[in-house]
């Protein structure tokens, strides 16, 4: 992981490596499934514990009521449902 945007440069520059994931990014690319299909219960075990609060925030929760993983997917699973 580069620390800088001159590192990212030089290590892009090599052709060994290319850009998958950027921590400024807004919105991990990954976290949203892709055409407008629902995250399921398994999609979301596969994401961290951040890119879980990440989505709840984006769905419009509360992430300090979640207390472990198995809280944070329910809750996703719920607002998901709530924004339809």
């Amino acid at each position: 992981m580069a620390n800088t945007q001159k590192e990212a440069d030089e290590i892009m520059e090599t052709g060994y490596f290319e850009l998958v994931e950027s921590a400024t990014d807004e919105g991990v690319p990954g976290n949203t499934p892709p055409s407008g299909e629902k995250h399921t219960k398994t999609s979301l075990k596969k994401l961290s514990a951040e890119e879980q609060k990440d989505l709840i925030i984006e769905l419009g929760g509360e992430v300090e009521g979640t207390n472990n993983e198995d809280e944070r997917v329910a809750l996703i699973l719920q607002l998901q449902e709530a924004g339809e």
